[in-house]
């Protein structure tokens, strides 16, 4: 959280807990350890992009 200071997490947690499948996937990474890692942003839609 500390990485991206502009972001709003809360509004990230909401997605996330409204999405299942996602909140599967990073349920997965915590079991393995990986980690998930925001690559970029588009404010226009939203939603998480490849930078």
């Amino acid at each position: 959280m500390n990485r991206h200071k502009t972001i709003d997490w809360a509004k990230v947690q909401a997605k996330l807990e409204a999405n299942p499948k996602k909140m599967w996937s990073l349920s997965e990474m915590e079991i393995t350890g990986g980690e998930p890692y925001v690559v970029g942003y588009d404010a226009a839609t939203d939603t998480q992009c490849k930078a």
